[in-house]
Parts: structure tokens; sequence; C-alpha cells
């Protein structure tokens, strides 16, 4: 009996980690796609998110808003591209592999309200594992994580997530 309650325990406590490894193997085949749509108008071929030489140019970048005309103002996104594009210039596989990062983050995040959440109960690992697979394997979340654009959802998820866990 001990021994299989040893074996239970090490199982739940690296299944969380397993999630990860097989969502981030699922999604690596990402870095393989090229920009798409929206992509390369709104941030590829936009020269004050790839051409910084100043603080003014950078703060211009990034409070810009995304289409002329419109209020799609998303400052801190913005700099991520900005920030991406000075080290990377517009490469399409390195876009991806930071929303892949992201989207990790968010899954890790679920793992961590749902262990919050139950961490009373026996079952508050298989739980965490649970929802983890559940919000990562959902394919509502494909567009977000293989489209480069989709790195405003994943964003706006990671702070929507980290004000949950906080006013817990």
């Amino acid at each position: 009996m001990l021994h299989s309650t040893k074996q239970l325990h090490l199982l739940k406590k690296f299944l969380p980690a397993l999630v990860l490894l097989l969502v981030g193997f699922l999604y690596f085949q990402t870095r393989h796609f090229e920009y798409a749509w929206d992509d390369r108008a709104l941030f590829v071929n936009s020269p004050s998110l790839r051409i910084i030489h100043s603080p003014e140019q950078l703060w211009n970048a990034v409070t810009t808003p995304i289409l002329p005309g419109t209020t799609y103002f998303r400052p801190l996104v913005m700099a991520t591209f900005a920030a991406e594009f000075s080290v990377h210039s517009a490469d399409a596989a390195t876009s991806h592999l930071i929303n892949i990062g992201i989207f990790l983050i968010n899954i890790w995040l679920i793992g961590i309200l749902a262990a919050k959440v139950f961490s009373e109960q026996d079952t508050a690992l298989p739980v965490r594992a649970v929802a983890m697979a559940l919000y990562g394997l959902h394919p509502a979340n494909t567009e977000a994580t293989s489209w480069v654009a989709g790195r405003f959802d994943l964003m706006v998820t990671s702070f929507g997530l980290l004000m949950i866990l906080l006013s817990l």
C-alpha cells in the first residue's frame, strides 16, 4: 500500500508538468508557421515597430492605435513587438515561440488557480492537471496561440488570471 501511495503522490506531483510538456510539444509546431493575415499589416510592415532609435520613437510605436482612426490601443502588447523586433527583427518563428511561451504561462496560472480553489481537498493536484489540460488543449485557444496577432488575447488572459490569483 505504501509503495502505491508514493507512486500516486509522485504522479500527482509531476502531472501538471507533463501537461505543460504535452501542450508545449503540440504547439511547438507553430514555430514553422509564417506571419498570417493581419500580422504583416499590423506588425511586420510597421516601421514604427521595427525602426526605433529613440525613446520618443518607442513611445510613439507603443501608444499609437494599431489601426489608424480607431481606438484599438494596446501599448503593452505593442511594446513586446517593438522589443522583439529590436532583438530579432521580424522573424515569424520568434513571434510564434513568444506566443507559445505566454500560452504556457497561462496554463501554469490556470494550474495555480485550480490548486488555490481546491487547496483543502486531497485531490488538488489531479484537479490542477485536469484544469490545465482542459484549458491548454481546448480548441478555442488554437487561433490565439498560432496567430501572432493573438498575443493580445494571450496577454489579456495572463493579466486576468494574475488579477484573479491576487484577489484570492
